[in-house]
């Protein structure tokens, strides 16, 4: 059973997550953080497969706190949750390392969408984003990537 952290600053909006994964038989949320700091300190003590990553909190923020999890747990895959729906906040959240990126006006369904296809190995981006920017910017990211691998010294395929 894929395990998830809920990291929000918002009790709310965690209680929000939390509510909508335990209606789901399948998935277990195996704890919360309110900021990023205290998301690194949670995740090595519940194992989570998933983190749910709100984008703007105090602190290192979201895709501060997604890029350092990348590092140093780089088989966890991050979800980003936010209400920016901007291509400068896509581009970053793929480029800190994000799996995943959901509006929180989104239904319900395309978080439960979006936690399966990245749990899957996939990359999931708001149905509510324009098709065309998500495309440019993935492709964007990828080459990004490529380049950043390649310096690396590292073999790409």
């Amino acid at each position: 059973m894929p395990r998830v952290l809920i990291v929000d600053d918002f009790p709310l909006s965690r209680r929000g997550a939390r509510t909508i994964l335990e209606s789901q038989s399948g998935w277990e949320c195996c704890g919360e953080a309110e900021s990023g700091e205290a998301a690194l300190d949670v995740l090595d003590r519940c194992g989570a497969d998933v983190v749910l990553m709100d984008v703007c909190m105090p602190g290192i923020g979201g895709l501060k706190a997604t890029k350092v999890l990348r590092d140093a747990a780089p088989e966890v895959k991050v979800i980003l949750l936010t209400m920016n729906d901007s291509t400068e906040f896509l581009r970053a959240g793929l480029l800190a390392g994000a799996w995943g990126y959901v509006l929180k006006t989104d239904p319900e369904t395309e978080l439960l969408s979006a936690l399966q296809v990245v749990h899957g190995n996939g990359t999931y981006i708001s149905r509510s984003i324009d098709r065309a920017v998500a495309t440019k910017v993935m492709r964007e990211v990828e080459q990004q990537w490529k380049v950043e691998i390649r310096h690396q010294g590292q073999l790409l395929h």
